[in-house]
């Protein structure tokens, strides 16, 4: 009686096997290739949307106008030197050039921060982020000194 419920249970699970076309193992193998090409192409797109410009010029923040406006941006620019002005407790407004031309209309920028240590290095290159507004004027969120590729020591006169 046990084998012939041993039997039984046998041709119930063939059975299965044959009519549920996702038990073979092709299939399987095909959906979970399927699902980590998905996972994969997602995780590709995520990161690059986030990260796919590294920064603008001056100029091409100027060229782009009012496309930017309540935008998060990156720029790449030169300090304007006797642009700096420090606020009264925190925050500095400042000016920026193209580093490309190192001329031209200059951007207005205002940090709420305290500005990092070499910015008030004459023609320091600055990567600056944050949102252009509708004012003309770039609100950072943070500023970021790049250094230069030759050493130059400061000479006291």
């Amino acid at each position: 009686m046990a084998d012939r419920d041993m039997a039984g249970e046998q041709q119930v699970d063939a059975a299965i096997e044959v009519y549920n076309p996702w038990l073979t193992p092709r299939k399987k193998l095909i959906a979970g290739g399927i699902v980590l090409a998905v996972a994969f192409t997602s995780i590709i797109y995520v990161v690059t949307v986030n990260t796919g410009q590294f920064f603008l010029d001056v100029s091409e923040v100027q060229q782009k106008g009012s496309l930017l406006f309540g935008k998060d941006i990156r720029v790449n620019g030169i300090v304007v030197p006797g642009s700096i002005v420090y606020g009264e407790e925190r925050g500095v407004s400042f000016q920026v050039l193209d580093t490309k031309k190192k001329s031209g209309q200059p951007l207005d920028v205002v940090f709420p921060g305290v500005p990092p240590g070499q910015f008030d290095v004459p023609s320091v290159e600055v990567v600056l982020e944050g949102r252009m507004e509708a004012d003309k004027v770039l609100h950072l969120t943070s500023i970021i000194t790049r250094e230069s590729r030759k050493y130059i020591p400061i000479t006291e006169e």
